[in-house]
């Protein structure tokens, strides 16, 4: 798991280490995090921006027999996707085409835009004709860098403040993660819809799960349309007029997939599984979970 410290290393963590098909090492930089602390060991590795990543990576999955790699972190998708002919271990990730696209929201949001429902995306601050309006990083994640402004000078100090920024349409209602479990031939086995009732830093730390049907057609257009497979999730807001539309999306393991993990889904043990090429079906339990951490 790399880096294993992140939110999503300890869920995989969390996941698999009672699983008696798995050994788990844990992989990162050189720095205090929790997964000294859950990992049997820890093993250092450079960051993907230092010179040398994937030689070391690549040294210690000779050394330890590594079978798969579960990236843990939104950027090391795209950079281990694209090193992954060089890896002597597979990668647990959709294809490169999808981590590309899901990386940038302006990509998403044109690879899908009527397919479903996408935010309106403005071009220069002189196109913004109502407010408010959402600026944010195109290739951020969580609420890192966001901020909603109320008319045309703020909108210019936040493009100013904001690395690569993007204008998107302001989404009023209420926001949910789907946490979704596609195969890579039979298409969406799983699509689990949960409210993200309280955050802190873009990360759900109060989460319900819930019935969404219109997330569940959601789930199959997107996951047909970018090819993605194992694992993966996508957040959707409210817009004004009742209709959800799309936030973003990602082909990873989501930190708050443990609600839908005590229901039977265990998110990384099936994409293991589906790299695996095993036949699987899903038998959630039925209820609703609440998780807060």
């Amino acid at each position: 798991v790399f880096p294993a410290g992140t939110e999503i290393g300890l869920e995989i963590f969390h996941a698999l280490e009672h699983c008696k098909e798995v050994s788990l090492f844990g992989a990162g930089q050189d720095t205090l995090n929790p997964a000294r602390f859950v990992y049997p060991a820890y093993h250092i590795l450079p960051a993907i921006s230092e010179s040398g990543w994937v030689d070391a990576l690549i040294a210690l999955c000779r050394s330890l027999n590594i079978d798969y790699i579960f990236p843990a972190y939104d950027d090391v998708i795209v950079a281990l996707s694209r090193e992954a002919e060089k890896l002597p271990a597979k990668v647990i990730s959709s294809p490169l085409r999808a981590c590309e696209i899901t990386r940038s929201k302006s990509e998403t949001y044109r690879a899908l835009d009527g397919i479903v429902r996408v935010p309106r995306l403005y071009a220069p601050a002189v196109e913004v004709d109502s407010y408010p309006v959402f600026v944010k990083p195109d290739r951020g994640q969580g609420s890192f860098g966001v901020a909603r402004v109320e008319n045309k000078e703020a909108l210019v100090a936040a493009l100013r403040a904001i690395r690569d920024p993007i204008i998107c349409e302001f989404l009023p209602g209420e926001e949910y993660t789907i946490d979704c479990f596609s195969d890579r031939e039979k298409g969406v086995l799983f699509a689990g819809a949960r409210s993200r009732r309280r955050t802190r830093n873009g990360i759900s730390v109060n989460t319900l799960t819930e019935t969404l049907p219109e997330a569940t057609v959601m789930a199959k257009l997107i996951g047909r349309e970018l090819g993605l497979h194992g694992a993966w999730f996508f957040q959707l807001k409210r817009a004004q007029d009742g209709q959800l539309a799309l936030l973003e999306i990602a082909p990873r393991i989501a930190g708050a997939m443990a609600a839908h993990r005590v229901a039977g889904i265990n998110f990384p043990l099936l994409s293991i599984f589906e790299a695996e090429r095993l036949s699987l079906s899903m038998h959630p339990l039925k209820g609703v979970v609440e998780l807060d951490r």
